[in-house]
C-alpha cells in the first residue's frame, strides 16, 4: 500500500479527521478584536445636567463696601442778608445745609465750611450782620462693586457636562476574538 492510500484507508484517521472537523467547526474565529477608546469623536457624548456657579457671592454696589465717589457734589452759597445781632455765621451755615437737605430729600456730606459776617452800624449805633455760608456738599453715595456676602448667595446655573463615550477603536485591532460555538 502506498503512504498516502494507507493514511485514508486507515480505520482511524478518518475518525481522527471527523474529530477535528468538529473541534475547527465548534472554536471558529468569530469576529476581530480592537482596543476600547474613549473619545467623543468617534463614540458621542453622553450629556448630564449639572448645577453650577462661578462665584459665591453676586456682584453689587453696597453701603458695605468701600466708598468710590458721590453721584452729585455741588459748592453750596447762601447769605442771610442784613439782620440784626444775636446770631452767627455757623448757626447762618446750619440754615443753609438743612434747606439743601430739605431740597434733595436725603443726607448729605459736608465739606470746606467757609462762614463768614459783614456788619454795619447806623447813625444811631444799630449794627445788623450780614452772614454768608460757602459749603461743599456731596450726596447719592457711590460704593465699590465687589462681590461680598452682604450682595447674597450667586444663583446656580445648569450647565451641560458632556462625557466622552467609551466604544471600541476599529482603526486599532489588537487580536481576534476566539469563541466555542
Amino acid at each position: 500500500m502506498s503512504g498516502l492510500k494507507w493514511f485514508v484507508e486507515h480505520p482511524y484517521v478518518g475518525f481522527l479527521l471527523a474529530i477535528a472537523g468538529l473541534m475547527i467547526g465548534a472554536l471558529s474565529l468569530v469576529e476581530p478584536r480592537y482596543e476600547d477608546a474613549t473619545d467623543g469623536d468617534k463614540c458621542g457624548f453622553t450629556s448630564n445636567v449639572v448645577q453650577h456657579r462661578d462665584h459665591e457671592f453676586q456682584l453689587c454696589a453696597h453701603p458695605s463696601h468701600e466708598l468710590t465717589g458721590y453721584q452729585f457734589t455741588e459748592t453750596v452759597s447762601g447769605s442771610s442778608g442784613w439782620r440784626g445781632g444775636g446770631y452767627n455765621p455757623t448757626a447762618w451755615c446750619n440754615d443753609v445745609k438743612r434747606a439743601k437737605e430739605n431740597s434733595v430729600g436725603q443726607s448729605i456730606v459736608w465739606s470746606n465750611q467757609r462762614p463768614r459776617e459783614e456788619s454795619k452800624k447806623d447813625l444811631l449805633g444799630k449794627v445788623e450782620y450780614n452772614y454768608h455760608c460757602t459749603i461743599t456738599a456731596q450726596w447719592g453715595p457711590i460704593y465699590a462693586t465687589v462681590r461680598s456676602p452682604a450682595c447674597g448667595p450667586e444663583p446656580f446655573v445648569d450647565r451641560v457636562a458632556q462625557e466622552p463615550n467609551t466604544c471600541p477603536d476599529t482603526t486599532n485591532r489588537v487580536g481576534w476574538k476566539w469563541t466555542w460555538m
